[in-house]
């Protein structure tokens, strides 16, 4: 199954002091970045990061809604970013509904 996934990041950084903040890119933004890479090798995502703005969008591949729950808590960043999740239909069962969808309003009478 695919999944839209959106993380977009809070404002945590607020009220840190700079070396605070390098910290925490070290320990926790670049080792998930460098997951996320990972997983675009193994061909599990696609995706990248928003232009201009701090966050990521991946189409993740998964089994089922338990693998993503289990998969996604492991990116370090897990907690410092608010998620959207969008379970995403095929197209092909997309295009048979939508015909199935025609064919029942060309049969209805006014």
């Amino acid at each position: 199954m695919r999944y839209l996934v959106i993380g977009k990041a809070t404002n945590f950084t607020q009220g840190m002091q700079p070396p605070q903040v390098a910290q925490m890119i070290d320990k926790l933004i670049v080792p998930s970045l460098e997951t996320l890479v990972k997983w675009e090798r193994e061909g599990r995502i696609h995706g990248g990061t928003l232009a201009g703005r701090r966050g990521n969008c991946m189409i993740i591949e998964a089994a089922s809604n338990d693998e993503l729950n289990e998969l996604l808590p492991t990116l370090p960043f897990w907690g410092l970013l608010e998620w959207e999740i969008t379970p995403l239909a095929g197209f092909e069962n997309t295009v048979k509904r939508t015909r199935g969808m025609s064919e029942r309003l060309k049969n209805l009478q006014l």
